[in-house]
C-alpha cells in the first residue's frame, strides 16, 4: 500500500471515529431522556462530559478527558486531510467546499460540547458530522 492509500485509509477511519464520538453523545442524550427529567439529563450530560477515555485498564492520570479526545480526533482528521492534499490538490467541486464548511461549523459546536453538552449542541453535532460523511462520499464520485 502506498502512502496516499494509507493516508486515505487513516482519514476514513478517523472520520468514522468522529462519527462514533457524535453518536456516543446522541445515544447518551436519548437514553438519559428516557429515564430522567430535563434537569437530571443536563446534570448527567455534564458528568458524561467529564469522563475520561479509555475507562478501563489505563491508569487514571493517563486517561484522556472526553472533550480533549474530541479535539484530538478533529485535529487528526484535519491533519490527515492536509497530508492528503500533498498528494493531490483540493478538488474545485462544490462538494469539497461544502465539506470544508461543515467541518468549520463543527468547531463552534464542539466548543459548546466541551464547555457544556446540551441537547441542541448534541443534535447539531450529529447532523453536521453525518453531513460531512455524506458529502465526503459524494465528493469522491
Amino acid at each position: 500500500m502506498d502512502a496516499y492509500r494509507l493516508g486515505v485509509f487513516v482519514h476514513i477511519v478517523l472520520g468514522i471515529v468522529l462519527v462514533g464520538q457524535a453518536l456516543y453523545w446522541f445515544i447518551m442524550l436519548v437514553a438519559l431522556r428516557q429515564k430522567f427529567s430535563v434537569a437530571d439529563v443536563a446534570r448527567h450530560l455534564d458528568v458524561a462530559g467529564a469522563a475520561r477515555w479509555p475507562h478501563v485498564v489505563v491508569p487514571w492520570k493517563l486517561r484522556i478527558p472526553l472533550n480533549l479526545l474530541a479535539w484530538l480526533i478533529i485535529a487528526l482528521v484535519v491533519a490527515s486531510g492536509f497530508l492528503l492534499l500533498q498528494f493531490r490538490p483540493a478538488p474545485e467541486r462544490l462538494a469539497w467546499w461544502v465539506k470544508m464548511g461543515l467541518l468549520a461549523a463543527v468547531v463552534p459546536v464542539q466548543l459548546l460540547l466541551s464547555w457544556r453538552p446540551t441537547a441542541a449542541a448534541i443534535r447539531l453535532n450529529m447532523v453536521l458530522v453525518l453531513g460531512i460523511m455524506i458529502v465526503s462520499a459524494w465528493a469522491i464520485r
